[in-house]
């Protein structure tokens, strides 16, 4: 095995999360290979987020949402809660569980304004919010 891929494989045990992410507009190639490394280390017990951004590709276009659903898709750095991304690398370092990254932190903390986002938008044209 030559050096760099040594260097990778011990990067990634030594690591308890990892992000994935291919070129905009993937291939079925890229997103396959980004799926599968993704289940490959979340068995390895590791925290594995896999993120892409663009088109999904037309050989896959049955795997969309059902219509009755609305996907809002909403890059990290645009969350509300994005400027606060210091203090969830800090709160990192106090996770004794060894599970939580700070991107499922700041998932956690943006969920209201997930909330208000859908709320604005109003894609089912209702006035009942719950």
């Amino acid at each position: 095995m030559d050096d760099s891929k040594k260097k990778l494989l011990g990067k990634l045990n030594e690591s308890k999360n990892v992000l994935i992410t291919v070129s905009k507009n993937p291939s079925v190639d890229q997103l396959a290979a980004l799926m599968g490394l993704a289940l490959a280390l979340d068995k390895a017990k590791k925290h594995t987020a896999a993120v892409f951004s663009g088109k999904v590709p037309s050989t896959l276009e049955f795997l969309q949402p059902p219509p009755n659903w609305h996907v809002i898709i909403q890059p990290i750095n645009e969350w509300k809660i994005y400027e606060h991304v210091k203090y969830f690398e800090r709160c990192e370092k106090y996770d004794f569980e060894n599970s939580h990254s700070k991107e499922l932190y700041m998932l956690w903390c943006n969920k209201p304004y997930f909330l208000e986002e859908s709320v604005r938008l109003n894609s089912y044209n209702t006035t009942y919010f719950v």
